[in-house]
C-alpha cells in the first residue's frame, strides 16, 4: 500500500484518532505515514504556502475545492459524514429534549472552535445563524455568549488529560461545547461525567469531510487516497462515528 518513503497525510484534528489511533484507517500502514493534524483551514494555508503534503483531508469540502481550484490539487472527493453536537456536564441535566432550550437560555455559555481556520467553527456559526433565524429575540445574546475556546483562535490555550473538548467544558470553560459528534463520543469516553446530545432536525448542521490529492501526485499517495473509500476503510471510520459521505460526492480526485 506504501513505498520505503512514508506518504505525508495531512488531516483535520478530528481525524487523529480514526486515522491513527488504535483500529484506525492508516493504523496499519507500513511504514507508517508521517500524519499532520490540526484546524483543516490552516492546514490548506500551509498547502498555498508551498509545503509538501500527500494526502489532505479536511472537514468540510470548501478548504479541498479551493485548492483544487487554485490548480493545486485534484478534484476532491467527499469520504465522510459527521454532525454538530452539544458536549456538556451530565450534572447539567441536558438532554435531547431541551438542549435546544438550554442553547437558548440567557445563563449558558456556549463554545465553539475558531471559525475560517476550523470548519468546527463554521458550522457552529451555520448552528447559531439558524437559531437567531427561528429566534430573533435571541440572535444577539447568542453571539454574546458564544466564546472562541479551540482552533487556534482561543485566547488561551485550554489542553488536559482529558483532551481539549472534554477539559473545556470539565473545567468549566464554557457549560456546553458545540463539536462534532465523534469528539464528542471520544471525550465521553474519556470521562463518564460528560453527555452529548443531538440537535433538533430543524437545527442539525452536517458535516461532508472531502480529501484530495496534489495534482502531480504520485503512487505513495494515490494508493493511500484510494484506501480511505475502501470498504475496509469506510468500516474503521464507522467504529469512530462516521457516517458515509453523500452518494453524489463531490468530483474523483484520480482525475481533473
Amino acid at each position: 500500500m506504501a513505498d520505503a518513503v512514508s506518504a505525508r497525510i495531512w488531516g483535520a484534528g478530528s481525524l487523529r484518532l480514526p486515522f491513527i489511533g488504535e483500529g484506525g484507517v492508516f493504523a496499519d500502514v507500513q511504514p507508517p505515514p508521517e500524519c499532520r493534524f490540526g484546524p483543516s483551514g490552516t492546514l490548506a494555508e500551509a498547502i498555498f504556502a508551498g509545503e509538501q503534503w500527500d494526502v489532505y483531508c479536511s472537514a468540510d469540502q470548501d478548504h479541498p475545492r479551493r485548492l483544487f481550484e487554485a490548480g493545486l490539487a485534484a478534484r476532491p472527493k467527499a469520504f465522510a459524514s459527521n454532525r454538530l453536537a452539544v458536549l456538556y456536564l451530565k450534572s447539567r441535566g441536558f438532554h435531547a429534549e431541551n438542549i435546544l432550550g438550554a442553547l437558548l437560555d440567557p445563563a449558558v455559555r456556549i463554545g465553539m472552535s475558531t471559525p475560517g481556520a476550523d470548519p468546527s467553527g463554521d458550522y457552529a456559526q451555520q448552528l447559531l445563524a439558524r437559531l437567531g433565524q427561528a429566534f430573533p429575540e435571541a440572535r444577539s445574546d447568542l453571539v454574546a455568549r458564544s466564546e472562541v475556546l479551540t482552533g487556534g483562535g482561543e485566547r488561551v490555550p485550554v489542553e488536559g488529560p482529558l483532551g481539549r473538548y472534554a477539559t473545556i467544558v470539565a473545567d468549566g470553560h464554557a457549560d456546553v461545547m458545540l463539536c462534532y459528534e465523534t469528539i464528542c463520543l471520544d471525550a465521553c469516553a474519556r470521562s463518564e461525567n460528560l453527555a452529548f446530545a443531538r440537535l433538533p432536525p430543524a437545527q442539525e448542521v452536517g458535516a461532508v469531510y472531502g480529501a484530495t490529492v496534489p495534482r502531480d501526485a504520485d503512487d505513495r499517495g494515490l494508493g493511500l487516497f484510494e484506501f480511505l473509500f475502501s470498504e475496509e476503510a469506510q468500516a474503521r471510520l464507522a467504529t469512530f462515528g462516521f457516517g458515509p459521505p453523500p452518494p453524489e460526492g463531490i468530483g474523483d480526485a484520480a482525475g481533473d
